[in-house]
């Protein structure tokens, strides 16, 4: 069962945000193109992400939605793109954002998460996004390599955003940029080198990754579908109940071999 597959896992993968990191994002910066008003952006951004359950569209919930979205369609590991006041829009990754305009995305350089607005002529906004490692993430992640466990991060966020954070964290590996697909795909080579795999995470777009580890951990913060998708839950802020379990599985396992 899961506990048996707890106590022998190899490897552990986190997602960044809403997993390492606390899923608090907030709006640090608006980049609206020539002829467009900061608000503006920020109404229809509001909008779109109102039908959304990702991390992000927790920080546009403070602005005032343009008007109710329609034909809405969120795309896991990219963004959300609906009809908002006449225009369809996108907002999500750049190049998928940009994409509707048949447009390059923008040279975006820094170490923040950044989401672009486009519509179907131009991208009309950047959004810079900012979030907070986990407390005590750290310390757990290096636990975890005391217990002679591999860790790595798995995120859909930018390389520079990803980067600073999995340093923060000092975990193995890390990589940025990825589709669910993505994430779905470096599972399954782990474990087909042989190696028990953890993922924890705690959007809609781990739960294909999530659905496919030898045991799975969503966070208690975490969407409901990342929450049945995973073998159990942790409640509470910190990382460290992960590192516990492992522990007791560990302990219950060697328990029934002596018996």
């Amino acid at each position: 069962g899961a506990v048996e597959r707890l106590a022998r896992v190899d490897r552990v993968i986190f997602d960044k945000t809403g997993t390492l990191t606390l899923g608090q994002l907030r709006i640090t910066a608006v980049e609206a193109a020539p002829g467009w008003e900061a608000d503006e952006a920020l109404a229809v951004a509001a909008a779109l992400e109102s039908v959304s359950e990702h991390p992000i569209a927790r920080a546009f919930g403070m602005a005032h939605p343009a008007g109710p979205p329609t034909d809405v369609h969120v795309a896991p590991g990219r963004g959300v793109e609906g009809n908002v006041i006449g225009r369809r829009w996108r907002l999500g990754k750049p190049d998928w954002a940009a994409a509707l305009a048949g447009k390059a995305p923008p040279d975006l350089r820094g170490d923040d998460t950044a989401v672009c607005l486009a519509d179907q002529d131009s991208v009309r906004a950047v959004f810079r996004l900012a979030d907070r490692l986990r407390g005590g993430a750290r310390e757990e992640l290096q636990k975890l390599r005391q217990l002679g466990l591999a860790t790595e991060v798995a995120s859909g966020d930018a390389v520079e955003a990803v980067a600073p954070m999995a340093a923060a964290a000092g975990a193995g590996h890390w990589q940025g940029g990825m589709t669910p697909e993505d994430k779905l795909a470096l599972l399954r080579a782990r474990q087909q080198a042989g190696e028990t795999v953890v993922m924890v995470g705690d959007g809609v777009n781990d739960a294909p990754v999530l659905a496919g580890a030898d045991v799975s951990v969503a966070m208690a913060g975490g969407t409901p579908l990342a929450q049945t998708s995973a073998d159990m839950v942790l409640l509470g802020e910190s990382l460290a109940p992960l590192v516990e379990g492992i522990l007791q599985a560990r302990r219950a396992l060697r328990i029934v071999r002596q018996n």
